[in-house]
């Protein structure tokens, strides 16, 4: 079973421009930020057995797995790519959501 660990640093925002809203209900915009390396989140990426499965723990919460930023690029990336290995994520949130 392959595996790789990733860590997402948290981020200050000293500018943050609003340029539009999309159609997906996300928003393109200009920002100046600044990282904050010693808060991040982990996340531990596992290929197992199988096609287009895909299986999240988080830690120490949980958000609903249609919310999950994962979820929605695993799906995005199987519809454009007919198939994709199975994968369990395990993520360790150490920022708050919607947060750095």
């Amino acid at each position: 079973m392959a595996s790789c660990t990733l860590k997402s640093i948290a981020k200050v925002n000293i500018g943050l421009h609003l340029i539009s809203r999309e159609a997906d209900g996300y928003h393109r915009i200009e920002t100046l930020y600044y990282p904050v390396k010693q808060l991040y989140d982990e996340m531990e990426i596992y290929i197992t057995r199988g096609w287009n499965q895909l299986t999240i723990t988080m830690q120490p919460f949980a958000i609903p797995l249609r919310e999950n930023l994962c979820y929605k690029v695993y799906e995005r990336l199987k519809r454009f790519l007919g198939r994709l290995p199975s994968v369990h994520l395990k993520l360790y949130k150490r920022i708050g959501m919607g947060k750095g």
